[in-house]
C-alpha cells in the first residue's frame, strides 16, 4: 500500500538522519511534527515559532516529513503522474486504499494524509526546491486535511483583533489582505495571520492563528516600512513575494484566538482616504468561500455551510485601502472598538 510505503520511507529517513520532534497546539488540537533531520526543519519550523508547545502522544494527529537530499531516502512510486501540473488535491484510491494527496510540480513535494489514522506524510526531494510560499505556509495541505471538520476549517483569510474582538480579512490573492493585516500589526492591533488562519465554531465563531509569517510584495513592503528586518526569504523574481518571519520581533502582538466580529473585504484604491462601507452577507460569502474551496479541497459542502453560517452571523464590510495605510489601520481599529 502506498501510504504504508511512505511511512516506511519516513521511518528510514529518521533512523538515518535523526529526528526533530515537536508537538504544537493549533486551534486547541495538539499536532505532532516529526521531521527527519535538521535540513527540512530549518525550512518548515520557523513559521510555527509562535505556536504554543503541547504534550505529545501517540494518538495526536501527526505529520512526518523528510527530504531525499539530506537523508538519502526517496519515496515510493507515486499513484499520480509527476507530469501533471499542480493537480488539485483529491481522494486517491489505489488497491482499495483511500487517502488525500497532492503533488506540486514546481518543488516536486508530495503530501499524503490518512484521515482515519490522523497521520500525514510530506516529502520533497531537496529542501532547496521549496518555493517561497511553501516555506511561508508549510505543511498547509496536511494541516488542512487533519484539521477539517464541520466545526473547524483552515480558511484563506487574514485576521487581526483588538482586545480579542477579531476581524477576518478576506478576498482572493492580490486583494490586499496581507498589506492591511501588516498595517494593522504596525499600528498596534493584535495579529493572527495574513493569509491562512483556522476558523472554528458553528454559531459563535472564533479565528485561530496558524503561521508566524506574512507575505508582502516589494511595493507593499516599501509602503509599509519597518518590516525590513523581518524579511526571512527575499523575493527572487518579479512574481514572488518576500516572506516575513514575525515571530521574533513581533511576538508580543500575536493573538492565539479571537472572536470573529466582522468580515472585512479590502479594495485597493488610489488617491482617496480609506472608507468603510457595509456589505451584504452574500458579499462576505463570495469573498471567502471560492478561494478557500479552491485552495483547500475536501468536504466542500461542510465548508460552504460553515462559511455561510459565519457570513449570516457577523456583519461584512468593504474597506477601501489606499496609500495611507496608517489611516486604513485606524479605520479597522475603530470598527473593532464598536464604532459601527
Amino acid at each position: 500500500m502506498f501510504f504504508d510505503g511512505m511511512n516506511r520511507c519516513h521511518t528510514a529517513a529518521i533512523l538515518g538522519a535523526g529526528e526533530v520532534d515537536q508537538t504544537i497546539d493549533i486551534a486547541g488540537l495538539a499536532v505532532r511534527l516529526r521531521l527527519a533531520g535538521p535540513a527540512l526543519a530549518a525550512c518548515l519550523l520557523p513559521a510555527f515559532g509562535h505556536r504554543p508547545r503541547a504534550d505529545g502522544a501517540d494518538e495526536n494527529p501527526c505529520i512526518g516529513a523528510w527530504d531525499t537530499e539530506s537523508t538519502g531516502v526517496g519515496r515510493p512510486e507515486d499513484p499520480w503522474s509527476e507530469a501533471a501540473s499542480e493537480p488539485a488535491a483529491e481522494v486517491r484510491v489505489r488497491g482499495g486504499e483511500v487517502f488525500w494527496a497532492s503533488f506540486r510540480a514546481t518543488s516536486r513535494a508530495a503530501t499524503v494524509v490518512d484521515t482515519a489514522s490522523r497521520r500525514g506524510l510530506f516529502h520533497v526531494p531537496d529542501p532547496r526546491l521549496l518555493q517561497w510560499h511553501e516555506r511561508g505556509a508549510p505543511l498547509r495541505g496536511a494541516l488542512h486535511w487533519l484539521l477539517m471538520g464541520p466545526r473547524r476549517r483552515l480558511v484563506h483569510a487574514g485576521a487581526v483583533s483588538r482586545a480579542g474582538r477579531g476581524a477576518l480579512i478576506v478576498g482572493s490573492s492580490g486583494s490586499g489582505k496581507s498589506t492591511l493585516a501588516l498595517a494593522c500589526l504596525r499600528s498596534g492591533l493584535e495579529y493572527l495571520g495574513d493569509d491562512y488562519v483556522v476558523l472554528a465554531g458553528s454559531e459563535g465563531f472564533a479565528v485561530h492563528s496558524l503561521y508566524a509569517t506574512a507575505k508582502a510584495s516589494p511595493p507593499s513592503l516599501a509602503m509599509l516600512e519597518g518590516f525590513d528586518d523581518d524579511v526571512w526569504i527575499g523575493p527572487d523574481n518579479p512574481d514572488s513575494k518576500a516572506v516575513l518571519d514575525l515571530g521574533v520581533r513581533h511576538l508580543d502582538r500575536f493573538r492565539e484566538r479571537a472572536d470573529v466580529s466582522a468580515i472585512l473585504i479590502p479594495r485597493v484604491i488610489r488617491g482617496r482616504a480609506p472608507r468603510v462601507r457595509e456589505a451584504s452577507a452574500s458579499a462576505g460569502l463570495r469573498a471567502l468561500a471560492p478561494s478557500t474551496l479552491l485552495q483547500h479541497r475536501g468536504r466542500d459542502a461542510e465548508a460552504i455551510a460553515m462559511i455561510a453560517a459565519l457570513a449570516r452571523s457577523v456583519p461584512s464590510y468593504t474597506i477601501e485601502v489606499g496609500e495611507d495605510l496608517e489611516a486604513a489601520a485606524g479605520a479597522v481599529a475603530e470598527l473593532l472598538h464598536g464604532g459601527r
